[in-house]
């Protein structure tokens, strides 16, 4: 009596069936969320970005990863939906395929980017590059006041290990000198940057009277903490949207499939009970 049961594909099914549509409606869906979210993440982490201050704009690679994820998964989400709502099923199911191998792709990069430059940071050769850059014999002083204003404004800090980072770099020898990270200042020529006296309860305003009071903490130390705390987030939040991933992939590729035999089973059965009379009318 089976033979006389109607012959369809599943995806036959998905296309006929209003409950199998919605759930993979749902997961496409679920995907946009995730985009958005990636996309959310990531700006918010940029505005922690200096541009001015290309030692430090340079590790927020792993962001720029992050945002190129969550926008291309919103955008192949949205082309996707089109399909289902279009009823081409199979070009919904590649898409999915398509969408789960970009985002995994590109979350896994993100946090191996952030976990190099976590290392990266933390060694010296970050410190290296700030005192470089604030050199007046590898920048000119205007990109370097930009630099050392914005990134003081925006992390609350006053120079690179030391408040005295700040003072400009002068090519003459005095008896005033001080060294400070391997750099010489002219304290007695050269004055520290306007904004730099902010903190009116800084401990170390004593030190610096002519100037008024400094932030307490150096930019060496605030720019680790930040950045650190970035590749953390960034490495965490890879990890949970990896394992979602994995999840809706076994969502579309197991469950809804499983669903789908079930129901087509039962199908089946009740069509086979029809009495052969009205069967023939079918």
């Amino acid at each position: 009596m089976g033979a006389f049961a109607p012959k369809f594909s599943k995806f036959d099914f998905i296309q006929r069936s209003k409950t199998a549509r919605w759930l993979a409606v749902s997961l496409v869906l679920l995907f946009m969320v995730h985009g958005i979210a990636c996309v959310a993440v990531s700006t918010w982490m940029e505005t922690m970005s200096v541009s001015n201050c290309h030692f430090i704009a340079t590790y927020f690679a792993s962001v720029h990863v992050l945002l190129a994820s969550g926008c291309f998964t919103v955008v192949l989400s949205l082309f996707i939906l089109c399909l289902m709502l279009r009823r081409q099923i199979k070009g919904f199911h590649r898409g999915f395929i398509l969408c789960f191998a970009f985002a995994l792709v590109f979350e896994l990069a993100a946090a191996i980017v952030a976990t190099v430059h976590q290392d990266m940071v933390q060694a010296s050769d970050f410190q290296r590059e700030m005192e470089t850059f604030s050199n007046l014999g590898q920048n000119s002083v205007g990109d370097r006041d930009a630099c050392w204003k914005l990134i003081q404004e925006k992390y609350k800090c006053c120079g690179i290990t030391d408040y005295t980072n700040w003072l400009n770099v002068s090519p003459q020898q005095t008896s005033t000198q001080t060294s400070q990270t391997n750099m010489t200042f002219d304290v007695g020529e050269s004055s520290l940057l306007q904004n730099c006296a902010c903190n009116d309860n800084g401990v170390m305003c004593h030190n610096v009277p002519k100037y008024g009071s400094i932030y307490q903490r150096t930019c060496l130390a605030v720019s680790r903490d930040k950045l650190s705390f970035i590749y953390t987030f960034i490495r965490i939040f890879a990890t949970i949207f990896t394992v979602l991933e994995f999840i809706a992939y076994g969502w579309n590729h197991k469950i809804v499939p499983y669903a789908v035999e079930t129901i087509l089973m039962k199908s089946t059965q009740n069509y086979s009970i029809v009495p052969m009379q009205l069967r023939q009318h079918l």
